[in-house]
């Protein structure tokens, strides 16, 4: 039973880059940064990479369904 929780969660693991945009918040714990422009540029970076990776996962999760070996297709 256990098998396929796990089977059917495998599939996503790609929303773990949306971790990422915890950064800024631990960063501004530590006091790393303390300006609100250093601030807002650390959300927008790590929102940036955070999408980029969690969309690049999405894709590499779904680009094996759409092979090129379709109906008609030349071969």
């Amino acid at each position: 039973m256990w098998w396929c929780v796990c089977v059917c969660v495998l599939g996503l693991r790609f929303t773990r880059g949306l971790r990422l945009m915890t950064i800024p918040d631990v960063l501004q714990y530590l006091n790393v940064l303390k300006t609100s422009n250093g601030i807002r540029l650390t959300h927008l970076v790590s929102t940036l990479i955070s999408v980029w990776f969690t969309g690049a996962g999405f894709v590499h999760l779904v680009s094996p369904h759409f092979n090129d070996s379709a109906p008609g297709a030349a071969t």
